[in-house]
């Protein structure tokens, strides 16, 4: 843009340094621009003296001036819109990593019945018995009384004279197995 500036400016100056109107062409008279400037019909203003030229230079430089700042928040403002884009893609792009990263937690399905299976031996198909006649009816036991009787056996607080074998039956079942179990009993 200074070189633009200056350019006209030095064209301007050439125009009228003899300090005669006469004596200069008819082209420095009427000065134009051949390339496409924001200040070209400007440039097509007729000059008459040096205050005129003066006048003409700092109006172009005013409107250099003028669309520049234009362009540049233009440009400002556009560069605002591709930070957004690029950010919101960086934030999905994070997401989806995220997405993928999280383990991915795998739930099996406990069959309470089955492990029951084992159970029934003593306690009965439908839990209607007396283990070895010496123990309750677990039959219809809620799921909470349940749990408490097996994991007490498993830790050894809990149990009258079936404990020995209670705790060899639970050892071996994770407190899943124990929920799952103690659900089905419930049910029975």
């Amino acid at each position: 843009m200074k070189i633009v500036v200056s350019t006209v400016a030095a064209i301007f100056l050439l125009g009228c340094s003899d300090g005669t109107q006469s004596s200069a062409p008819q082209s420095q008279k009427s000065v134009t621009t051949q390339t496409e400037t924001p200040s070209k019909e400007l440039l097509k203003e007729s000059v008459e003296t040096p205050k005129e030229s003066e006048q003409l230079l700092e109006k172009t430089a005013q409107k250099i001036e003028s669309e520049t700042q234009a362009v540049t928040k233009e440009i400002q403002e556009e560069a605002k819109e591709v930070a957004t884009t690029v950010k919101e893609k960086v934030v999905e792009t994070r997401e989806d990593i995220a997405i993928k990263e999280e383990p991915k937690s795998v739930k099996v399905a406990i069959d309470g019945g089955a492990i029951y299976k084992a159970c029934a031996s003593c306690h009965g198909a439908n839990a209607e018995k007396k283990a070895l006649n010496k123990s309750e009816v677990i039959q219809g036991w809620e799921v909470s009384k349940t749990v408490a009787a097996l994991k007490g056996y498993k830790d050894g607080s809990y149990g009258g004279p079936m404990k020995g074998i209670m705790k060899g039956q639970v050892a071996k079942l994770s407190d899943a197995q124990i929920q799952a179990v103690a659900e089905h009993i419930s049910g029975l």
